[in-house]
């Protein structure tokens, strides 16, 4: 309920309960205020309880929605700001909530959307103000939302075998991270692929492909700290998807990929 955000803590929260507060005042569902932002009603939800962060281009269709004089539009930078967010991770995390196939590549840690809250806390301890990491964590952990809902998207992720064996936070929280994993394997849309140590492949840094059954393709490549660029570039989308698939090439199949990650867990 709006009376559970206090306004005043936080433009994070502000933005919260302003827009739950605009949303029942025209009597407009989630439903309705996600589709005239262009997002997931899901997206939606978590914009209003605070677990996502909206985007810049997102809260300029809210304005128009609601008929707020650019009043969101103004606010999501303190917002973004507010949390150590970047602009250009907010607008992927958007575009990837619209994704019908998403394939990524992860060279040295767990993918974000496959963490648990425990690798999720240790991998953000370092060099993330207090203050942050709360809205951070659940930040992250609402994107894994995404793989369970009615229509999930088809993810393919490719996981070098030195980011399964990093003692991230200690014995104990890796073993919950691989199990985890395999859980998550499980799932008919997600299949993971193993780079064994030693395979020929050079590509030092993540990346990822988002797919949609309309409209073109688009590439996310991280950078540190989360300076990441979306790419848009039909040609660069395209070198993208050929290195990925030339990455892939290196991988074990699912079924050895799955035993590897259970002999990792198993290892004294």
């Amino acid at each position: 309920m709006t009376s559970e955000i206090d306004p005043t803590t936080s433009a994070t929260a502000l933005y919260a309960y302003r827009i739950r507060k605009e949303r029942e005042r025209i009597g407009a569902s989630q439903a309705e205020a996600a589709a005239a932002a262009h997002i997931s009603r899901q997206l939606y939800g978590h914009y209003e309880t605070m677990r996502r962060i909206p985007s810049l281009d997102a809260s300029g269709r809210l304005d128009a929605f609601y008929g707020l004089p650019d009043t969101l539009t103004d606010l999501q930078p303190l917002v973004a700001k507010e949390v150590g967010t970047l602009a250009s991770f907010l607008e992927f995390a958007d575009q990837e909530e619209k994704a019908d196939s998403i394939r990524t590549y992860q060279p040295l840690i767990i993918p974000g959307f496959f963490q648990t809250e425990a690798y999720v806390r240790a991998i953000l301890s370092m060099g993330t103000r207090a203050d942050q990491i709360e809205r951070l964590v659940a930040t992250r952990l609402a994107r894994q939302a995404n793989f369970f809902t009615d229509d999930p998207p088809f993810v393919l992720a490719l996981i070098a075998e030195r980011a399964l064996r990093e003692n991230v936070g200690g014995f104990e929280l890796m073993r919950e991270q691989l199990r985890h994993l395999l859980e998550l394997a499980e799932h008919p849309t997600i299949h993971l692929q193993v780079i064994p140590a030693g395979a020929p492949v050079y590509a030092s840094g993540e990346f990822y492909l988002l797919g949609y059954s309309e409209g073109g393709d688009l590439g996310y490549v991280e950078g540190a700290n989360g300076h990441g660029s979306i790419i848009e570039a039909s040609g660069e989308v395209h070198d993208l998807g050929l290195l990925f698939d030339h990455l892939q090439s290196s991988a074990e199949t699912i079924e050895k990929s799955r035993r590897l990650i259970e002999a990792i867990l198993e290892s004294p």
